[in-house]
């Protein structure tokens, strides 16, 4: 009960984490295309500058740009250390929790086992406390029938003895 809704939350929780790092592993990848794209197009345009100096303006906001983007690329990847970290924590949880969950039905078969071993025990002392309970009975039957026995045949030699004196 408690453990599966555990370990449930935690795969689910898991799987977020692992779709996040996913996801901030393609922005990275993004940025670090659009970084490479723009210190080509830095390169190409500091060579043009170089032979004719009106393109000053153009250079220092490719340059600008491409600060912006490592500024960037520096941010996801601490994004993505701090995603894989989380992700690597859901998962030793979810490990925990996977751990305690096989250890709760272990103790839940040895107490069912437990169980079932006693409810046999009991069964057994049942019959054998009911089969003293006839034993005892059958005595006491044997004992009144022994009586009677004893009776009727006082009976009978009374009634012998009165035949004989009659």
């Amino acid at each position: 009960g408690e453990f599966q809704a555990r370990l449930e939350a935690t795969e689910k929780a898991r799987d977020e984490a692992s779709k996040e790092v996913s996801e901030a592993d393609r922005r990275h990848q993004q940025v670090l295309r659009d970084c490479e794209r723009l210190e080509a197009q830095l390169a190409q345009m500091r060579k043009e500058e170089a032979s004719k100096s009106d393109g000053a303006g153009d250079a220092a906001w490719m340059q600008s740009e491409v600060d912006r983007l490592r500024a960037a690329s520096a941010d996801m990847w601490r994004d993505l250390a701090g995603e894989r970290a989380e992700n690597s924590d859901l998962k030793e949880e979810l490990t925990d929790a996977r751990k305690a969950m096989r250890e709760a039905e272990g103790q839940a078969r040895c107490a069912t086992e437990k169980l079932s071993t006693s409810e046999q025990r009991l069964e057994a002392e049942r019959e054998k406390s009911q089969g003293l309970q006839l034993s005892s009975e059958l005595e006491e039957e044997q004992g009144k029938s022994k009586e009677l026995h004893e009776s009727l045949d006082a009976l009978r030699r009374d009634l012998e003895t009165a035949a004989e004196a009659a």
